[in-house]
């Protein structure tokens, strides 16, 4: 959906979009900015929500601050460039954040708990009957590793690792099952194979 937004609005397939909300995207972020900045002008309703100003903004309806990095605290889950480990790193905020920010988990929750409210579904509450809340969502990210968030930062360094041997991948998803420069897909839907320059429009 991030290559073909702009198409999907202007057609409504697979139906009609109303709204959106951004996050961190500016209208760069996207392949043929122009075409999104016109897609995004036929949408009745914007929020736009990051800790820095972007040109997506000026499309937005709500604007929203985001929390800094330190201002909360995390879990990164990200693939680290550590060759023969997974990890897991925790992160303590050094300060609270300014006035009512909620972060962009927080406001997602709201959102969940004001639809679960209108519609009368549960989807964004847990056993007992309670809202879940940010922590309730860092314990479910460490559920797979048999860890509370609370174990997670006394582990040394905040840290936690586990060997995992670097497996190499023999067949790939492509025609060949090998890793494609020429592009066979690309190919069989009518585009160039090879990257190729093209003039400016």
């Amino acid at each position: 959906i991030f290559t073909n937004m702009a198409e999907r609005i202007f057609t409504k397939d697979p139906y009609e979009l109303k709204m959106a909300l951004f996050r961190r995207y500016g209208l760069l972020s996207f392949p043929n900015p122009k075409k999104i900045a016109k897609a995004l002008s036929t949408l009745e309703f914007i929020t736009f929500m990051d800790s820095m100003p972007k040109e997506i903004m000026w499309f937005a309806d709500l604007v929203l601050p985001e929390k800094m990095f330190l201002e909360s605290d995390f879990i990164s889950y990200r693939k680290f460039v550590t060759p023969g480990y997974k990890l897991v790193f925790a992160g303590n905020a050094t300060q609270k954040p300014v006035g009512e920010q909620k972060g962009w988990t927080g406001v997602l929750m709201e959102l969940g708990k004001r639809l679960d409210m209108q519609r009368g579904t549960k989807y964004f509450m847990v056993k007992g009957g309670t809202w879940v809340t940010p922590t309730d969502y860092k314990e479910a990210m460490l559920k797979s590793i048999k860890m509370t968030f609370a174990d997670l930062k006394k582990a040394q360094d905040g840290v936690w690792k586990k060997e995992a041997p670097y497996k190499s991948k023999s067949k790939y998803k492509t025609p060949s099952g090998k890793i494609e420069i020429y592009g066979n897909l690309f190919k069989k839907h009518g585009y160039d194979p090879l990257p190729s320059w093209m003039d400016k429009a």
